[in-house]
């Protein structure tokens, strides 16, 4: 029997029901959990139905889409308010990958495409390659929703999947910015910030900032990060050597001084930071608010050289009010007639020699939290996430 691709997607691998019979007909899977709610639709190109007849898609035909082979297009929203930072997207696996004897370009191939990338694609138990969506994404929009339009019955949403390609819109994605205190938690500024940021609070996690982990393990972000840790410890060391005194401070005493040296270092990080006439420090929210709005709201390549860097994700809280859009299309890979992998310079890889029967899953997730117990995922809560698998006929 010739093998044909079966296509399912869910809240969970778990959770994942088939949607090949929705692929490339342009009408979405409904996605619902206590963490996300939302649509999500599949284009495939080559694919064939349950008679082996190719199904094709206009998506195909459009002339910005020249070259796309596959589409995973998602609309939804954060239901638990989560750092832009927090939320990663790419490839998970449950058991080690047979890779090709030509790795090491592919992963130069993956690091062009995308920089903020991050992977153990040669773990020995789950590889993984993970990236910030908000940076990843080749295709992202942002629509703000009322808070009174949350509440009711039935939330107006743009048209999904649209008649049209998906095009960058981030015009609104500045009133998602919050500003964060000492301990990493968001400190509202405004009744559309303060609703998401209440339900944040409501939630028993704690800080947002990012925290160390193996997804950040060779990031320049986790160097400046680490750096920062050890600079703390040093302070931490200077201050227990000052003799036994030191040793009896009571607990709140101590915490305190933690916070008073947090706020020394902010001042010192926020001394470069541009000031108004009056002298006024201006917040990080308001620095990050202008510089968005500097950039082309429909410029793919501008929000995603922006929010390569950490700082500028962390301080992006998506939740409830927030509709996402995304479309994750390339042409590098193609499921049919075979699995294959193109790389420019005619560099070309049949898939199907190196496939062990694993299904290729993309994943919609959480930041791990740090110190997660061995034998654990290397990747957080999971809120979306689509598969691609071969099968044979029937």
């Amino acid at each position: 029997m010739a093998p044909r691709l079966r296509v399912l997607a869910g809240t969970s691998p778990e959770t994942m029901v088939p949607i090949t019979s929705l692929v490339n007909t342009g009408v979405s899977h409904t996605l619902s959990s206590p963490l996300f709610e939302g649509k999500i639709a599949a284009y495939i190109k080559g694919v064939t139905d349950e008679n082996g007849c190719v199904r094709e898609s206009e998506y195909f035909n459009r002339e910005d889409k020249a070259g796309i082979t596959w589409s995973i297009q998602v609309q939804g929203r954060f239901l638990v308010p989560q750092s832009a930072d927090d939320i990663l997207f790419g490839n998970t696996f449950d058991r080690p990958l047979k890779l090709p004897w030509g790795t090491s370009a592919i992963l130069k191939f993956m690091h062009y495409i995308d920089p903020t990338l991050d992977h153990d694609l040669t773990s020995s138990t789950k590889p993984w390659a993970l990236s910030p969506l908000i940076a990843t994404m080749p295709n992202f929009a942002h629509t703000r929703l009322e808070p009174h339009l949350v509440n009711a019955a039935e939330i107006d949403l743009p048209e999904f999947p649209p008649a049209h390609s998906i095009k960058d819109d981030i015009k609104q994605l500045h009133l998602a910015l919050v500003d964060l205190d000492d301990d990493g938690r968001p400190i509202g500024s405004g009744s559309r910030s303060s609703s998401n940021m209440s339900l944040l609070s409501a939630q028993p996690t704690t800080a947002l900032h990012r925290p160390p982990s193996a997804l950040s393990s060779h990031s320049a972000g986790s160097a400046t990060s680490s750096a920062s840790h050890c600079s703390s410890a040093s302070h931490s060391s200077s201050s227990s050597s000052s003799g036994s005194a030191a040793s009896k401070i009571s607990g709140a005493s101590s915490l305190r001084i933690k916070q008073a040296m947090r706020k020394v270092h902010r001042r010192k990080r926020s001394s470069s930071r541009e000031q108004p006439a009056d002298g006024a420090v201006t917040s990080t929210r308001h620095i990050h608010a202008k510089e968005l709005r500097r950039l082309d709201p429909t410029s793919a390549s501008q929000r995603r050289a922006h929010f390569s860097t950490q700082a500028h994700r962390s301080d992006v809280l998506l939740g409830q009010f927030d509709v996402v859009t995304t479309d994750f299309c390339y042409g590098f890979i193609n499921f049919a007639p075979a699995l294959a992998l193109q790389l420019p310079g005619g560099l070309s890889f049949d898939l199907m020699r190196y496939w062990d029967g694993q299904p290729v899953r993309f994943v919609c997730c959480k930041r791990p939290k740090h110190g997660a117990r061995s034998g654990e995922a290397p990747w957080g809560r999971i809120f979306w996430c689509v598969a691609i698998e071969m099968v044979d006929s029937d």
